[in-house]
């Protein structure tokens, strides 16, 4: 049994594991961020990023985020020929609320996903240190056993 090269194997694998963690981190952070500027009525949409919503890899929020865009030009629009009472706006703004609830629901089934990719990576990462922790016990017992049988080989060459 090869101790050492199993120790770097499983060293390997964990830092694989918490490279893989770290990036899902920062897609959770940004979908957060995402989050954060659709949930706030005050903020501007418009500031976010695309860059932001293609690191999702998720079609259906582009396509909504994009909607939702358009209709919010739509109704900036509307209110330079139209009063916000009119019911052309208001309509626009409705829309622009369904868009918004569509966008958040995508954005929290994203966010659910990455938690559990994040949840079961950090469980991989304990397992592998839980494994790294036993090797000295491992290398002992090997040492112990190497050690037995020379004193057999010993005792019989005697």
């Amino acid at each position: 049994i090869d101790v050492a090269n199993q120790q770097t194997s499983i060293l390997k694998e964990k830092m694989e594991v918490q490279n893989e963690r770290a990036k899902l981190t920062v897609q959770l952070n940004s979908v957060d961020y995402l989050y954060s500027g659709l949930a706030d009525n005050t903020g501007d949409i418009n500031t976010i990023s695309p860059s932001i919503l293609s690191d999702q890899n998720n079609p259906g929020l582009q396509s909504s985020f994009s909607e939702l865009r358009l209709l919010m030009q739509r109704r900036s629009n509307l209110l330079f020929s139209s009063t916000p009472n009119s019911p052309v706006v208001k309509e626009v703004e409705n829309q622009i609320a369904k868009a918004k609830e569509n966008v958040i629901g995508i954005i929290i089934n994203i966010r659910k996903g990455l938690v559990m990719q994040i949840n079961s990576l950090s469980a991989r990462e304990g397992a592998f240190s839980g494994q790294i922790n036993s090797m000295p016990n491992k290398i002992k017992g090997l040492t112990d056993i190497t050690r037995k049988k020379r004193e057999v080989i010993n005792k019989r060459i005697s």
